[in-house]
This record gives C-alpha cells, sequence and structure tokens, in this order.
C-alpha cells in the first residue's frame, strides 16, 4: 500500500524542479488493487522546431523527460515487486514522441503504450504547426493489458479548427 494515498513520486527529486509532480493514486476494484500514475511531463517549449532553420532538430528538453521517465519505471517496479498482481496504469501528457527515449525507458521493463494497439496512422493526440503527434498516452502493465478490452484516441480536437482543446482523449476500457 502507498505511504500516502494519492501521494507524489519522488516528491523531493530534482528531475521534478520547474515541472508537474507526478500523482500516484490506489484503488481496490472488485477486490483487486489498482494503482493509476498521473503525469504531466516537462513541454518541448525551449525545442527547436521542426520545420526551423536549425537542423536537425534541437530537442534539450528530452533529457529531462527521460530522467521523469525513469523515476516514474522505477516506481513501477517497486510496486510490480511488492504486489506482483496489481493493475497499474500510467497515463497522462507526456510531452513526447511515441519513439521518443522517454517513452522506450516508460516501455522498457514493464509498462505497454497502448497507443501502439491502433493502426499507426492514427498515432497523434495532437497537431502542432502541421505536424501530428502523440503527446497524450496510457501506459499499463502485463497485469492490466491481459485485460484491455478497448482503447481508443477519438481525433475530435486535433484535427479541427475551433476546438474545445489542442489534444485529444486517450480512452481505455478494461474487463475485471
Amino acid at each position: 500500500h502507498l505511504n500516502y494515498n494519492p501521494g507524489r513520486i519522488a516528491a523531493n527529486s530534482d528531475a521534478f524542479l520547474n515541472t508537474r509532480k507526478s500523482i500516484v493514486a490506489e484503488f481496490t476494484f472488485k477486490g483487486e488493487p489498482v494503482f493509476v500514475v498521473v503525469n504531466h511531463f516537462n513541454s518541448k517549449i525551449s525545442d527547436t522546431s521542426h520545420f526551423s532553420i536549425m537542423q536537425p532538430t534541437v530537442r534539450n528538453t528530452e533529457v529531462k523527460r527521460a530522467k521523469l521517465a525513469n523515476i516514474v519505471n522505477n516506481f513501477i517496479s517497486r510496486i510490480e515487486k511488492y504486489s506482483p498482481s496489481a493493475n497499474i496504469a500510467v497515463v497522462g501528457d507526456f510531452n513526447a514522441y511515441v519513439n521518443e527515449a522517454p517513452m522506450k525507458v516508460l516501455e522498457s521493463d514493464n509498462l505497454y503504450n497502448l497507443i501502439r494497439t491502433l493502426p499507426r496512422n492514427q498515432w497523434y493526440t495532437t497537431n502542432h504547426n502541421g505536424n501530428s503527434q502523440s503527446l497524450d498516452d496510457i501506459f499499463v502493465n502485463s497485469v492490466l493489458k491481459s485485460k484491455l478490452k478497448t482503447f481508443q484516441n477519438p481525433q475530435v480536437n486535433s484535427d479541427y479548427m475551433g476546438r474545445l482543446s489542442e489534444h485529444d482523449p486517450v480512452i481505455s476500457v478494461f474487463e475485471v
């Protein structure tokens, strides 16, 4: 069980300076433990644009996101060590592309990115300067992945002008 529920992950870590803190909450559903880690990693605001005069693109912010991903991944490993049957979801706006280093860190040991269940041409949740990209994701551990019923990424915002948000929702349903 968590010491604080909900609680922060590595609240005192320097990696979280000047960025949002990851939060974890523990629930029980039908007698099974469920852990949800909510994230909003640092933005790409200081990176160069895909279309800028500076090529190749400079993505300095990726280093910090990789550190955050390592912290989250290590935390998930500890949950799985003490509660192997736990259902774990890691969700949020990761501000990272599917194949970017921080995302590979999250997927490296124990998490699966549900965006990969969709056809590749649907792997986006936002459109910035004409570049469709997936920044919002749901990762699950193998226990929860085995219960996946459906995953959807409805493009209700990113493809349209006058939208409610620049990000699309990601939705998953599990059968427990």
